[in-house]
């Protein structure tokens, strides 16, 4: 609404793209771990909500990681694949001295293949923020 410029660092296609380049074996464990999580998902999310609110990077990487560290095939090309990508982008908008909001899904930040730490790898100053509460 306020004419800020709303850009993507992939298609659609190529999301699915990635998706579809999966072996069935990794197709098979993404939808099964999905139909699994799907039915606590509210809870689950509550807990992320709340870790990600307090800054528990500890509890964040254990949660999110865990769930993928048993497949290799399906973490290196949904997470750390495409965290390699966009870090070149991220990095090339570093270089233009303007200001830009990235977004991306929390199982992007954390862990060694992380945007964060890819970014601190480059000699970029990365800074954790966390929600200040009031007294209360």
């Amino acid at each position: 609404g306020d004419g800020k410029e709303i850009l993507g660092f992939e298609t659609l296609e190529q999301q699915l793209g990635y998706l579809d380049g999966l072996s069935l074996e990794a197709q098979r464990k993404l939808l099964m771990q999905t139909l699994t999580e799907g039915a606590a998902i509210r809870e689950i999310m509550d807990d992320l909500i709340l870790a990600w609110r307090s800054g528990d990077i500890g509890y964040l990487e254990q949660t999110l990681l865990e769930d993928v560290s048993g497949y290799p095939e399906l973490y290196d090309t949904i997470v750390a694949n495409r965290n390699r990508l966009w870090v070149d982008t991220i990095d090339e908008l570093l270089q233009q001295g303007e200001d830009y909001l990235v977004v991306v899904g929390a199982l992007h930040l954390v862990g060694e293949d992380g945007v964060p730490r890819l970014l601190q790898q480059r000699g970029v100053r990365i800074t954790q923020m966390q929600e200040q509460r009031g007294i209360e």
